[in-house]
């Protein structure tokens, strides 16, 4: 399901390398380095790190050449479009995310380098769930220079408002985070596969480190949209 918006944040092409060359057009003469980034103001980094977001959701939504990220990119983006999820920039996530009212003990041992997804309540007619995505504004600049990392750290925030749509926190809560470390990983292995040669950050080679065999490392059960009744 191609998403005609999100045609706003994209150049024709499906390969990785530029999914952000859009953006980086756009905004080519800002937040162009660590230093830049550190000297913007919050509304600066809100306003191209929105676009940057969005750009990665798009790219899976319409140029995906698997067809469960382009899912998973589809649902994430049907979700952010309903404003079924707020995205928050912030230099430590974990601090944010206990200003916004998550309890102190739900941050615990989450590192403030990694993108934190959380289930933040209900709609008003309590049909469904809403979250709180807090992401470090780098992935602004991993987006510019490590466009593959940037991807990366994208198809796991969005495997985890996938798992919320489906309401997975009600069913196999502690497989959620397994889940988006695994489609990371196999995002990573489709595309070094496909452009060999590429150089990832620690971060992301520490992921292929962990889940070396991707979507195929999880249980049957745990791919659960390949069986519609687990």
């Amino acid at each position: 399901m191609s998403i005609p918006e999100a045609e706003y944040y994209l150049f024709q092409s499906d390969n990785p390398l530029q999914a952000y060359d859009m953006m980086n057009l756009r905004h080519f003469n800002r937040v162009r380095s660590m230093v830049e980034l550190l000297q913007a103001s919050p509304e600066e980094v809100f306003e191209v790190g929105s676009d940057y977001f969005t750009a990665g959701v798009a790219f899976f939504a319409n140029r995906s050449l698997n067809p469960h990220f382009e899912e998973v990119g589809t649902d994430a983006w049907l979700t952010v479009n309903q404003k079924r999820v707020d995205v928050i920039f912030s230099p430590a996530p974990t601090t944010a995310a206990i200003s916004f009212g998550v309890p102190f003990e739900m941050t615990v041992g989450l590192s403030d380098q990694e993108p934190l997804v959380l289930i933040a309540g209900h709609t008003e007619d309590h049909s469904r769930d809403v979250g709180l995505v807090f992401i470090p504004p780098e992935i602004i600049i991993d987006a510019k220079n490590n466009p593959i990392d940037a991807l990366a750290r994208m198809i796991y925030i969005c495997s985890q408002l996938y798992d919320m749509n489906h309401e997975r926190h009600r069913i196999d809560v502690d497989q959620i985070e397994p889940r988006a470390y695994a489609i990371e990983a196999q995002f990573l292995l489709d595309t070094l596969k496909a452009y060999p040669g590429i150089l990832l950050n620690p971060s992301s080679g520490q992921v292929l480190a962990e889940h070396p065999f991707g979507l195929q490392g999880l249980s049957p059960q745990s791919r659960y949209w390949e069986n519609p009744e687990s």
